[in-house]
């Protein structure tokens, strides 16, 4: 009886652990595609003078509501901000805020994927 449920509660911990380690590859793998998108300052710098824009054409023509005129000028500001960010992180390489060598990332990444296939 105790034996069983020491079993038990041994497999329960696997689960939890493949289902947070699953979560945790997610979270990575989200990160380095968003990093790796988002990178350069270049491709937010040019978001950013399209919502100038935008914005520039609407008070120009008085179409845009005011609702939208917020909304543009909210995602102005965040993408300021994201870009102030970019250049204070200095590389690409950085995952949660942990410095990282893309020769270490390659390897764990790697370890990762082929310990979970």
């Amino acid at each position: 009886s105790n034996t069983g449920k020491l079993n038990l509660l041994h497999w329960e911990v696997v689960v939890w652990s493949c289902f947070i380690s699953l979560f945790l590859l997610r979270f990575l793998v989200c990160g380095s595609r968003i990093n790796a998108k988002y990178s350069g300052t270049s491709i937010l710098l040019t978001e950013q003078i399209n919502v100038h824009l935008r914005i520039m054409q609407s008070t120009g023509n008085g179409t845009m509501s005011k609702v939208k005129m917020q909304q543009l000028q909210v995602s102005n500001n965040v993408l300021k901000l994201s870009t102030k960010l970019l250049k204070e992180l200095g590389k690409p390489t950085k995952i949660s805020g942990l410095q990282m060598n893309p020769m270490l990332y390659n390897l764990i990444r790697i370890v990762l994927l082929s310990a979970l296939s």
